[in-house]
C-alpha cells in the first residue's frame, strides 16, 4: 500500500454508507463512484490531510469553511455537534464523510449527471446550473473556467 492508498477503506465505507450526526449508518443510495472520489481526493490533495490551498481550502477534500460548516450544521440538524465531538476538515474520516455527502447531494441536484457533478465540487454548484441555463446541456462545459475543464479532464477524462 502506498501513501495515496491508505484511506481507500474509507472512501469506499463512505461511498456507501451514510449517516446524520453520530447516528446510525445507512446504505448511501445510489452509491458515489468510488474511482471518482479517489480522484477526486488525489487531485485536490494528493491524499494530504494536512493541505490547505492558496484559497484555504482544507484538507483532503478541499473543503471551504462556508461549504464545511454548512454541511457540519446540517449533519447535526442545524445545531453544532455535540461537546465531545470535534470535527475537522483535516480529520481524514470527517474529510471523506464530507466529499461522500457533497458529491451525493451534488449528483442528486445534478440528476445522476457525473461531470455535472463533480464541475459543480471545484466551479461551485451554483455556477454550473447557470451555465446549463445559458449555454444548454451542448455548451454548458466549454463555458466553465479553464481550471474547471482541466479538473474535469483530470477526474473524468475527455467529453464523448
Amino acid at each position: 500500500m502506498t501513501a495515496r492508498d491508505r484511506f481507500d477503506s474509507l472512501i469506499h465505507w463512505y461511498a456507501e454508507h451514510g449517516r446524520k450526526g453520530d447516528g446510525p449508518f445507512v446504505p448511501r443510495e445510489p452509491p458515489v463512484p468510488f474511482d471518482v472520489l479517489k480522484r477526486q481526493l488525489l487531485q485536490e490533495s494528493d491524499a494530504d490531510p494536512d493541505a490547505v490551498s492558496r484559497v484555504g481550502a482544507k484538507g483532503l477534500a478541499q473543503a471551504m469553511d462556508a461549504t464545511w460548516n454548512e454541511w457540519v450544521r446540517n449533519e447535526y440538524g442545524g445545531a453544532d455537534p455535540p461537546p465531545r465531538r470535534h470535527i475537522s476538515a483535516f480529520d481524514p474520516e470527517d474529510a471523506i464523510h464530507f466529499q461522500c455527502d457533497f458529491m451525493g447531494w451534488l449528483l442528486g441536484m445534478f440528476k445522476g449527471e457525473v461531470r455535472q457533478a463533480v464541475a459543480a465540487y471545484n466551479a461551485g454548484p451554483g455556477r454550473v446550473s447557470r451555465l446549463l441555463k445559458e449555454h444548454g446541456e451542448a455548451g454548458w462545459e466549454a463555458a466553465l473556467p479553464d481550471e474547471t475543464r482541466d479538473y474535469l479532464r483530470k477526474i473524468l477524462g475527455q467529453t464523448g
